[in-house]
């Protein structure tokens, strides 16, 4: 059988029965579930102010939307060169990502200029299959109304509970540093290869991870997309543990660090 290319485009509005779907299994906050903070972390060009309003709040959930407001405000008043420290700040000391070359940062900063919405759509439709994970954690912190965090584990979450639809098509899973997940996603794609015989795979990429988490937080009516995304993260390895007891795959699952 020839092998022929079959990717499905998501676009908001589309499938509007999928987001019920997916807001049933994230709408509560986990119990006890904290964002991780530590003052001694935070970046530098944060003023004495900022760090006094951070402390001060002391929802996670809330703190954690309150950190991208004042780093965006400040990455909109600097040089190219100190934006680029900052995206290095959000990828490797906010987002944990200690690989990959450091000369692309320079190149994002460019990319973006001064954050226009037309450039940042641009962007991510340029560097959709490189690096999502690292990009899309500057752009959360650009906008976090409509950009949220490409995770590796929202991905794998996303698609385990996209089994529950009709939907055949699944988002791509890049890599984590979860040494455990990775087992997950080879079961996820082992199926995909039985759905898709015959057909070379393509999966949706942020674009339409975007789209989704949107229309999540429209159906849901939340804040912003980040509301969304941090419901869905805080439930990703709950997610991600009930699939690998019910696939029997003999692995356990630990949390990672987020920032």
């Amino acid at each position: 059988m020839s092998v022929t290319r079959s990717r499905v485009r998501f676009y908001v509005g589309r499938i509007s029965n999928v987001p019920p779907v997916i807001w049933d299994r994230i709408k509560e906050r986990p119990a006890n579930f904290e964002w991780r903070f530590d003052p001694k972390k935070l970046p530098d060009f944060l003023t004495d102010d900022d760090r006094a309003e951070l402390t001060s709040i002391n929802d996670s959930w809330e703190r954690n939307r309150k950190l991208r407001e004042l780093v965006s405000k400040h990455m909109r008043k600097k040089t190219r060169e100190m934006r680029e420290d900052i995206f290095k700040w959000i990828v490797k000391d906010w987002g944990g990502i200690r690989g990959g070359n450091d000369d692309v940062f320079a190149e994002w900063v460019a990319e973006l200029g001064v954050f226009e919405r037309k450039r940042i759509e641009d962007f991510f439709k340029n560097e959709e299959r490189d690096r999502p994970s690292s990009w899309s954690k500057i752009l959360s912190f650009i906008d976090h109304r409509y950009y949220p965090v490409y995770d590796a584990r929202n991905a794998v979450a996303l698609n385990i509970i996209l089994e529950e639809t009709d939907l055949k098509w699944r988002f791509f899973m890049p890599g984590t540093q979860n040494k455990e997940v990775p087992k997950a996603v080879d079961a996820i794609r082992d199926q995909l290869k039985k759905v898709f015989k015959g057909h070379h795979i393509q999966y949706a990429y942020y674009r339409e991870y975007r789209n989704l988490l949107l229309q999540v937080k429209e159906h849901a009516g939340l804040k912003d997309v980040l509301e969304a995304e941090m419901h869905l993260f805080a439930h990703s390895i709950d997610i991600i543990k009930a699939y690998i007891a019910e696939n029997k795959l003999n692995i356990s699952v630990e949390e990672d660090d987020e920032g």
